[in-house]
């Protein structure tokens, strides 16, 4: 992999796995939806455990998808070498943290809105999530995992083109090179 040039592997499963998990986590919602619409009854407002399982795919693909990126870019903490501090080292470190921060909203959403389904599903109705709290959550689950995404993306994109401190050496060599001798006297 050259500077500048990611592995189109890792874009393609960052882009994939990541628009799968979000769709999967709005299917929660529809399935939710259309059950609801069917039965009619505020008690139970998803008769099978469609959108749970959903749910549960959504948070297995997303976890799934920032670890296998945290395992190619090492996370920043070791790998490529030492990387030189400028622009697009400072734009890895940014979108790094958007995109945990942006991971771990949309882990939280489908969490809640998975354990809550599971909750329903069974027929204990939860006093603090309503069938609409349930479907709004696994929407903002999907928004937030469609968001990690499109940081993960941009953070691998950035983080392949920062350069490490052999590259910089390589390309600009010392302006008065030597061959370590002294000069004699």
């Amino acid at each position: 992999m050259g500077r500048g040039k990611g592995s189109k592997l890792v874009y393609i499963i960052i882009i994939v796995l990541g628009i799968v998990a979000a769709g999967l986590s709005i299917s929660g919602e529809r399935r939710r939806n259309n059950v609801e619409k069917d039965l009619r009854s505020h008690k139970n407002c998803d008769s099978d455990a469609a959108s749970t399982g959903f749910g549960v795919v959504a948070l297995l693909l997303l976890l799934f998808t920032q670890i296998a990126l945290m395992v190619v870019t090492s996370c920043l903490c070791w790998g490529r070498g030492q990387l030189v501090s400028g622009g697009c080292c400072t734009c890895s470190v940014i979108l790094l943290v958007f995109s945990w921060a942006s991971f771990l909203s949309a882990e939280g959403s489908i969490l809640a809105a998975t354990v809550a389904s599971s909750l329903h599903n069974g027929g204990h109705v939860h006093a603090g999530f309503s069938c609409s709290d349930i479907k709004f959550e696994f929407i903002r689950g999907g928004i937030f995992a469609f968001l990690t995404m499109i940081f993960n993306v941009f953070y691998y994109m950035c983080y392949t083109m920062t350069p490490t401190k052999k590259h910089v050496e390589r390309i600009d060599p010392p302006a008065n090179p030597t061959i370590g001798m002294t000069p004699s006297a």
